[in-house]
């Protein structure tokens, strides 16, 4: 058997969902500053709730989460399957935005369906931002 990545883009609501459907009372946003440092120039974020997520449901031996990294403190958790929560820094180490990367993976999983869930972490003292650029 042939394996195969394949990158899903944040609009892709078939395979990632949002919840709350409306982050803050009107929805999650899409576009935000610095989309140009984005892949495929897009990404969606909601910020400032604590019950935001995003669920990435997958089936494949690896997940990668692909995004840019900003010049704010904010922080996600990661939670796949039933793994430990692990929680990333999405601010930049020199203060600068960077392009899209690889910012999180797991490999080496059963080849089975996952589950995927974003979480805000910390931002200033508060609640972050759930952001979502790409998955392969």
């Amino acid at each position: 058997m042939t394996l195969t990545n394949i990158t899903i883009d944040n609009i892709n609501t078939t395979a990632i969902h949002y919840f709350p459907p409306l982050c803050n009372g009107t929805g999650w946003n899409q576009n935000g500053a610095f989309t140009q440092f984005a892949f495929s120039q897009t990404y969606t974020f909601c910020q400032g709730i604590y019950d935001a997520r995003a669920v990435f449901k997958f089936t494949g031996i690896a997940v990668y989460f692909i995004s840019a990294l900003f010049q704010d403190s904010n922080s996600m958790w990661f939670h796949l399957d039933d793994r430990a929560y692990e929680e990333v820094q999405m601010k930049s180490p020199t203060g600068a935005l960077f392009s899209s990367r690889v910012i999180w993976s797991a490999q080496n999983l059963t080849n089975t369906d996952h589950v995927l869930e974003l979480l805000p972490g910390t931002y200033d003292g508060g609640y972050g931002y759930v952001t979502v650029d790409a998955f392969m």
